[in-house]
């Protein structure tokens, strides 16, 4: 939520500060969904990624971020 307060309130640098996957991967979760809704207003099919290691490449991204984190060694670049 830090981030996302940063975000809003126009401080990257904050952002990224408090979480830098989120400041990655939201532009990201935008860009795709400004596709879905491009598609789905111009009755094209919107179609989920068929493959299940999207799924599994996202939480592997996701779980190794959260351990990284919370390791001393790494804690000056991404903790908050």
């Amino acid at each position: 939520m830090r981030a996302v307060h940063d975000l809003t309130h126009g401080d990257l640098a904050g952002a990224w500060g408090m979480n830098p996957l989120l400041v990655v991967l939201l532009p990201l979760a935008v860009a795709g969904w400004v596709v879905w809704t491009w598609r789905a207003v111009h009755g094209r099919r919107t179609q989920a990624p068929r493959h299940p290691a999207w799924a599994w490449s996202f939480l592997a991204v996701i779980v190794s971020f959260a351990v990284l984190r919370n390791l001393p060694q790494l804690a000056p670049y991404l903790a908050p």
